[in-house]
């Protein structure tokens, strides 16, 4: 049961890869859910018909752990970190950088530019004029965050 968890979301894994290495999806969110989620539990439902069901829905809770940890995960690994732009800025730089070079290493266009294309693409936030607005998705994303870090504690401060 659970070398089949495993396989399943490994054999998942192999196909994101290689979609994404030859036509990157139009939004990475969806296209995700549709990978690691929507196209195991058709097979998932296929395979009870030929293997114990109970077998089979152990097989899938574990692939269902794993694949929403990835797709947790997935937005920070492939976006630009700050942190890690500046290590890669001053890796580049035998002699050092001072922190004015530093700080022009991180260009705001850069790591933020990105990210607004980002949730663009993955209608998360919309054009409305010459602003962005949080689209209904983003929205009720937006208040269940709100809603956990008020239950952990966290203020709002800071993310």
């Amino acid at each position: 049961m659970t070398l089949m968890g495993v396989m399943t979301f490994l054999a998942c894994l192999v196909a994101h890869i290689v979609w994404w290495r030859a036509r990157r999806p139009r939004s990475d969110v969806r296209a995700l859910f549709l990978v690691f989620l929507v196209l195991p539990a058709v097979v998932a439902v296929g395979a009870m018909l030929v293997l114990p069901p109970f077998q089979v829905a152990g097989a899938f809770l574990l692939h269902v752990a794993l694949a929403c940890a990835y797709i947790q995960t997935y937005p920070a690994a492939q976006a630009q970190s700050p942190s890690l732009h500046i290590l890669m800025a001053v890796g580049r730089a035998p002699q050092g950088l001072s922190r004015e070079e530093l700080l022009g290493a991180g260009s705001g266009e850069a790591l933020v530019g990105a990210r607004v294309d980002d949730l663009v693409a993955n209608r998360l936030i919309v054009p409305e004029g010459d602003r962005y607005v949080l689209a209904p998705a983003a929205r009720r994303l937006v208040l269940f965050f709100l809603g956990f870090r008020r239950v952990l504690g966290l203020t709002s401060k800071g993310g």
